[in-house]
């Protein structure tokens, strides 16, 4: 689920970024590597869903996940600065349990559909941000804005079919993790405009520890040394990944950078094929280029209040 995040993050930086570098080649590598390592976590998810219960595997990646975040909030710490103090803290739960609802989606969803179909569906985050802005943020649609989104719909409907590689109901499953997940970006953006990274990234860890961790005591199962490695995988790919992200928007703009979100499902077919012997229907391609080209041409328009 980091992908999706990465994803709108990258559609979401100002295409006129005074303060981005001039090294778009080092840009668009580093955001390709956010990717792969994206691609890489929901791999691991893949296979640590499949040995211990979904509020466990959510509790442990992102126990680890805080661990490789503490340098982060100790140095906060030290220099003063807030960690959990905000005057927002509904609008923080609230994004925190969308963000559980869109991960608990995802994993089942990734019990029994390809990678690749999922990262496709993934991809019709922008369009569901794009109609949530208009009565959250009061943005307007546009007439390209409303082009963008029907070809989305189109090509989630060309995927999610009747028949083919995968049930239909986790095919909607992995829809509502993307409605959700999208539903969290769109208030993070509200929240940005007071929140630091740091108070964000606080709020965005812990309470989803402390959930999942109650619930996943009704069902907590041993693991071994494997599993362990796979937990920690996750969370190292999660941190990598936003790492990378955050170094691509240094080194070059948002809009120089984003494109490489694309090469997403090239890495999540290539781990699909290599560790799970997956190979998606053709039509989740044409799905995938209709989503694509939706999702491109909304990260490009211009958004403009009511």
């Amino acid at each position: 689920m980091m992908a999706v995040q990465t994803r709108v993050e990258m559609g979401e930086g100002d295409k006129g970024q005074s303060h981005a570098g001039d090294r778009p080649v080092a840009g668009f590598v580093a955001n390709t590597a956010s990717f792969v390592a994206a691609s890489g976590g929901d791999a691991l998810s893949k296979f640590a869903v499949s040995a211990m219960s979904l509020p466990q595997a959510v509790a442990m990646r992102s126990f680890f996940t805080i661990v490789f975040l503490a340098p982060v909030f100790l140095l906060a710490v030290r220099r003063g600065q807030p960690v959990f103090a905000t005057n927002r803290v509904w609008l923080h739960l609230t994004r925190t349990m969308l963000h559980l609802s869109a991960t608990y989606q995802a994993f089942v969803a990734l019990q029994h559909i390809p990678l690749t179909t999922l990262t496709a569906i993934l991809f019709a985050a922008p369009i569901f941000i794009a109609l949530l802005a208009i009565p959250i943020l009061g943005e307007r649609l546009r007439p390209r804005q409303a082009f963008a989104i029907g070809l989305g719909v189109i090509g989630c409907m060309v995927i999610i079919r009747p028949s083919g590689d995968g049930d239909v109901l986790y095919m909607l499953l992995a829809l509502g993790s993307s409605f959700s997940w999208s539903l969290s970006v769109t208030l993070l953006r509200k929240l940005t405009r007071t929140e630091s990274h740091v108070t964000l990234l606080a709020w965005s860890n812990f309470p989803q520890l402390v959930v999942a961790a109650l619930i996943a005591m009704f069902d907590w199962r041993a693991i071994d040394g494997m599993l362990l490695l796979v937990i920690l995988g996750m969370s190292v790919t999660q941190v990598f990944g936003q790492w990378f992200s955050m170094t691509a928007l240094r080194l070059a703009p948002a809009a120089t950078v984003a494109p490489a979100q694309f090469t997403q499902i090239l890495w999540a077919t290539l781990f699909g094929a290599l560790f799970f012997n997956e190979w998606p229907h053709p039509l989740i391609w044409v799905g995938a280029a209709l989503i694509m080209a939706s999702g491109y041409s909304l990260m490009r328009s211009p958004r403009s209040a009511v």
